[in-house]
C-alpha cells in the first residue's frame, strides 16, 4: 500500500492471472486498452495484434466484464488486408478504432469490422503508430511511419474522381499534411545524420497538439505538432538520444562543470549536459572505429579516444579537429584483428608538455 506520507508497508501480489487465453504459442505483438473504461471497474476492453502465425492482419476484440466472463471477436475486414497491424488508437467515438499497417496503410473500424483503409506511404515504409486527435476541430489523427516522417489528418469521404478516371468512393482516411523533424525550423535540432524510426507515439492528454515521440534506435523527442491555434511546429525537447552500438567509453570533462562525452562501438561520440540531464545534440562525432575508451586532458582542451583495430586519436576540443592518429597496438588476434585498446590516460600538465598513456 502506498501514501505519500510513508514508504510502502504490504504490496500486494498477482500470484495467477485473471484470465489465461492462451497455451503459451499465440503470439502477441502488443495491447491496448479502451479509454472509455477507464471509469468502469466492472468492464474492461481492449485490442490484441499478432504475429504472423496467424495470419497477416491478425487483431483481436476482447470484452472483460466482472466475474471473468470474457469474449473475443477477430477483425473483419471483408477481403484480406494488405498487411500485418501494427498499432491501433480508440478515437473519441466510443466503438470506433484506427489501426496503422505494416505496409503504409490505415484501417478504420467500428466495432471489429473494417469499414476502409487508405495507404498513406509509399507501400515499401510501414506506418508504425496512430494516435486519434479527439478534440481538434478539423484532424483526426496523427500518425508516424517508419522512415521518420509524420501525417496528420482527417476522416472524410472521397472527392469525386476527375473526368476520364474511376475512384471509389467512401468514408476514409484524408491526408492534411506530412513532414519530418529534420524540416523543422524551430527548436531543438536532431544530431547530424540521426534519421528516427518512429515505433511508439502519445498525445498528451492536457494537450494534443503535443506529442512524445519514441524511435527505435532510443531517440525520445517532444514535438509540438503546431495544430493548435497560436502554437508553431516545432521540436520542443530532446529528451533522450541513444547509441546503436554498445557503450564503453566515458569521461567527464575536467573544467566544464556537468558536461559528459561518451562512445560507443559504432564509432559515434555523444556528448551530454548532466547538470540538465539531456544530451548535447548539436555536437557529434562520428569515427570509423569502435571507441572503446576516452580521457580528457588535464585542461580539457584535448580528448584521446582509444579504439578498436589498435588504433588512437586526439582531438582538439571543443572544434573536435583530429591532431593525431596512430596504431599503437600491433598485436594480431586469431581472426587477424589488431586489439583494442581498453584505457587510456593523460598524465598533469608540466611545463614540457603532457605524456599520453594506453593498455
Amino acid at each position: 500500500i502506498l501514501s505519500r506520507e510513508r514508504l510502502p508497508e504490504q504490496p500486494y501480489i498477482l500470484k495467477r492471472p485473471t484470465y489465461t487465453c492462451s497455451s503459451g504459442r499465440l503470439g502477441f505483438t502488443a495491447a491496448f486498452a479502451n479509454p472509455c473504461d477507464i471509469d468502469n471497474p466492472n468492464h474492461f476492453r481492449f485490442v490484441t495484434t499478432h504475429g504472423q502465425q496467424l495470419g497477416t492482419g491478425m487483431m483481436r476484440f476482447w470484452d472483460y466484464r466482472n466475474g471473468g466472463e470474457v469474449t473475443v471477436s477477430n477483425a473483419i475486414f471483408g477481403k484480406s488486408p494488405t498487411s500485418s497491424l501494427t498499432w491501433c488508437s480508440f478515437s473519441s467515438n466510443e466503438g470506433s478504432y484506427l489501426a496503422s499497417g505494416s505496409k503504409g496503410h490505415l484501417y478504420m473500424f467500428s466495432a471489429n469490422k473494417c469499414l476502409s483503409q487508405s495507404l498513406l506511404t509509399s507501400g515499401k515504409v510501414p506506418l508504425t503508430c496512430v494516435a486519434s486527435l479527439a478534440n481538434h476541430p478539423t484532424l483526426d489523427f496523427v500518425a508516424t511511419s517508419g522512415d521518420g516522417e509524420i501525417v496528420l489528418g482527417h476522416l472524410s469521404e472521397d472527392s469525386v474522381a476527375p473526368p476520364g478516371k474511376r475512384r471509389r468512393l467512401g468514408h476514409r482516411p484524408q491526408i492534411d499534411g506530412r513532414f519530418f523533424l529534420d524540416q523543422i525550423a524551430g527548436g531543438d535540432k536532431l544530431p547530424a545524420g540521426l534519421r528516427p524510426r518512429w515505433n511508439n507515439l502519445k498525445l498528451l492528454e492536457e494537450n494534443e497538439g503535443t506529442a512524445l515521440l519514441l524511435s527505435e534506435n532510443h531517440f525520445l523527442v517532444l514535438v509540438d505538432l503546431g495544430i493548435i491555434s497560436g502554437h508553431n511546429r516545432n521540436v520542443m525537447s530532446i529528451v533522450q538520444v541513444g547509441f546503436r552500438g554498445e557503450c564503453w567509453a566515458l569521461a567527464h570533462h575536467p573544467t566544464m562543470k556537468g558536461l559528459c562525452a561518451s562512445g560507443d562501438t559504432i564509432g559515434v561520440l555523444r556528448f551530454w549536459d548532466t547538470g540538465r540531464k539531456r544530451p548535447l545534440t548539436n555536437k557529434t562525432y562520428k569515427n570509423d572505429y569502435p571507441i572503446m575508451c576516452m580521457a580528457f586532458s588535464e585542461t580539457g582542451d584535448l580528448l584521446a579516444l582509444g579504439q578498436g583495430e589498435g588504433m588512437v586519436d586526439v582531438l582538439r576540443f571543443p572544434s573536435l579537429e583530429r591532431v593525431l592518429r596512430k596504431r599503437i597496438c600491433h598485436s594480431k588476434d586469431g581472426k587477424g584483428h589488431f586489439e583494442e585498446m581498453s584505457d587510456v590516460k593523460f598524465s598533469s600538465e608540466q611545463a614540457e608538455g603532457c605524456f599520453l598513456a594506453f593498455a
